[in-house]
């Protein structure tokens, strides 16, 4: 049997023999490091794993080779270096230096400063704001913070010393699309493998505290509305969303918002102000010509509506026309209903029945002194 002999990494080996039984069918012996390989004809590699460890390649098994899964070789040797303890990326904090993760100080601040601005209460969209607002750099040296890297930084292990293998995996060689494991693929776990930026105790406190917020957290049903994706912000691009305005009183209304206003601030989009869906109803059934909004109409004429400035709607239509539009705020008479009004003194009521109870309880209580 010929013997070659490369200088290549784990990984770069594996693959190799695999091209070459898939191309040519040669015997192939690759030595990279402590990694033995051999084939002898064979049409598929398989790496035999014992006790967490990845040994020497045997022969696959009997349903692989009756359902050809060449996929499956290359997958398989792409997940054994990770057994041997392949380590490959950064993250904020650290630096990998000759396989090692050593602590970066600069970056080590920032990281010890995120956990302990989450244990204080503030949210994660809350502490993505105030880093950008400061122009603190992230891992790329750009101020550019979002809630979902704060997240990322919150829930990575590394930050206590622990090391997560093989998180992704490419799903096949032939898209090489990479995708998060979800038990797929086996994870190797290393207590301790490096010096930690947050103590265990901390830590665990974060997860906890995570956990705490999300269970309270009201999950989101993705409902669909007429004006969902229409309504377009001129000042970022980005689209306008449906939330309630004094939510959970008994002044709550539908409204719309620009997505990075009310995520970011006025100091990232200045549109600021939110438009009443009542408002937006009324406007558009006025613009179509309808005495009540059909959302189908809608969408079949209008392919979307700008917010250029305060108080003002651009209506586009498919055919290439628009509609400029002006609205105002109703005044408070105007915008309560009758609904709204008897809450109001049914509310009144109670609060003056309440009081006059408070003053005769207190009355008699002098008397009897």
């Amino acid at each position: 049997m010929p013997i070659v002999k490369t200088k290549w990494t784990k990984r770069l080996a594996v693959t190799l023999c695999t091209l070459l039984l898939f191309c040519a069918a040669i015997p192939v012996t690759a030595f990279a490091d402590d990694l033995h390989i051999a084939t002898a004809y064979q049409p598929f590699m398989y790496f035999e794993k014992y006790d967490g460890v990845w040994g020497d390649l045997g022969t696959p098994p009997h349903s692989v080779v009756e359902t050809g899964q060449p996929a499956y070789c290359l997958q398989m040797s792409m997940e054994s270096p990770y057994g041997d303890g392949y380590i490959n990326g950064n993250a904020l904090g650290y630096r990998l230096v000759d396989g090692q993760f050593l602590i970066d100080e600069a970056e080590e601040q920032i990281v010890l400063r995120i956990f302990s601005m989450y244990l204080s209460g503030m949210g994660k969209a809350a502490i993505a704001k105030r880093l950008n607002k400061e122009k603190v750099p992230n891992r790329l040296g750009k101020p550019n913070w979002s809630a979902n890297g704060i997240r990322e930084i919150l829930r990575n292990e590394k930050n206590c010393g622990d090391l997560i293998l093989q998180k992704e995996f490419t799903k096949d060689f032939l898209s090489k699309k990479t995708v998060k494991n979800h038990g797929e693929c086996p994870s190797f776990i290393v207590k301790d493998n490096h010096d930690p930026i947050i103590d265990r105790e901390t830590f665990e406190k974060v997860q906890n505290e995570i956990n705490r917020r999300a269970s309270k957290k009201r999950k989101s049903t993705r409902e669909h509305y007429p004006f969902t994706g229409m309504i377009t912000c001129c000042k970022c691009g980005k689209h306008y969303v449906r939330k309630y305005n004094c939510a959970g009183t008994a002044y709550a209304k539908p409204t719309w918002y620009c997505t990075t206003s009310n995520t970011w601030g006025k100091e990232v989009c200045p549109a600021t102000q939110h438009i009443p869906e009542d408002i937006l109803t009324e406007k558009t059934c006025e613009v179509l010509g309808m005495a009540m909004l059909d959302e189908a109409v809608l969408h079949e004429k209008i392919s979307f509506i700008e917010v250029p400035e305060k108080n003002v709607l651009v209506y586009h239509f498919k055919d290439g026309s628009e509609k400029r539009v002006e609205w105002q705020y109703r005044s408070r008479r105007e915008s309560w209903t009758p609904e709204m009004k008897e809450k109001a003194r049914q509310r009144a009521l109670a609060q003056h029945t309440a009081k006059r109870k408070k003053e005769e309880a207190e009355n008699a209580l002098k008397s009897t002194d």
